[in-house]
């Protein structure tokens, strides 16, 4: 009886070391993004210019808020939005997938100052001297009031050159 738990323990054994491959590839498997061919990353309010092979006729994003796509002379033009992930299709005539990607697009990395005034944050960027920036995690009162003079600034620019035409 011993002899065939013996006998047992061992036949175990070999059907777990024989299987211990095919069940990590399957997790790695499970766990790599579904077709992605490979991962671009571009900042927010940054532009990347991507080679692609073939001819693209459609190109789909899957949340168009991340990034917006172009296309020239066989390279896309990636503008990052706002900081996300998502993926990219890049179709072709026959309606048959030339590259799928996948989208990073990352917060841009500046040199700068985060000022906290009693729990209120406000943004600056330093490159070469400090200005107001607006970032998100500011604070609404800061936002507010630094979109706000900026849309009134554009907006009697606009008219004075309005008026000028006239």
């Amino acid at each position: 009886m011993k002899m065939l738990k013996v006998l047992a323990a061992n036949i175990a054994t070999r059907y777990a070391k024989a299987l211990l491959p095919a069940a990590i590839l399957g997790v790695s498997l499970l766990s790599a993004p579904a077709n992605a061919e490979s991962t671009i990353t571009v900042e927010a309010d940054r532009a990347k210019i991507v080679n692609i092979s073939g001819s693209p006729a459609a190109i789909i994003i899957g949340n168009p808020t991340f990034a917006d796509v172009s296309v020239r002379s066989g390279k896309l033009i990636i503008h990052g939005r706002h900081f996300g992930t998502t993926n990219l299709l890049i179709l072709d005539d026959a309606g048959d997938q030339i590259a799928n990607f996948e989208l990073n697009v990352v917060q841009r990395q500046v040199e700068g100052v985060v000022m906290y005034k009693a729990g209120a944050r406000e943004t600056y960027s330093c490159a070469p001297n400090c200005e107001v920036t607006l970032s998100v995690g500011d604070s609404d009162a800061y936002f507010s009031k630094r979109v706000s003079s900026q849309i009134n600034g554009k907006t009697a620019a606009a008219t004075s050159a309005a008026q000028l035409t006239k």
